[in-house]
């Protein structure tokens, strides 16, 4: 399954919902974060997985702003639903580009908050 997640369409938020389910996605490989050496959009993100109990993976290049293409890989950022932005996030095939998604599904699949309510989510 290639999936990829944008912050608008709810037929990609269904599958996004689905995905967080899959725990063999969780258990594969760590998530990979790509932005930039700075806090920024994915400092929140980072502060996210860190106290979760998640490790990440991380590739921090400037030259990969304003770019179409991810210089560490040369994937198109298209891949991501994101032509140009950051932050980015690929966990198995999973590719998700903006940071409030990125930092929801941190908070999904994150092992030390994985008994929280919905309710203590959102507080």
């Amino acid at each position: 399954f290639q999936g990829s997640i944008s912050s608008g369409s709810s037929c990609t938020i269904n599958r996004y919902r689905s995905l967080m389910l899959d725990s063999s996605i969780m258990a594969s490989e760590k998530p990979y974060l790509i932005y930039a050496p700075i806090a920024g959009r994915a400092e929140l993100a980072r502060l996210i997985a860190a106290a979760g109990g998640i490790t990440i993976t991380e590739s921090a290049n400037m030259a990969n702003f304003g770019s179409q293409d991810i210089k560490e890989t040369g994937e198109s950022k298209k891949n991501y639903m994101s032509p140009s932005g950051m932050p980015l996030l690929q966990h198995g095939d999973l590719k998700i580009s903006q940071s409030g998604a990125i930092e929801a599904y941190l908070a999904s699949i994150a092992p030390r908050y994985k008994d929280l309510t919905a309710q203590q989510r959102a507080v």
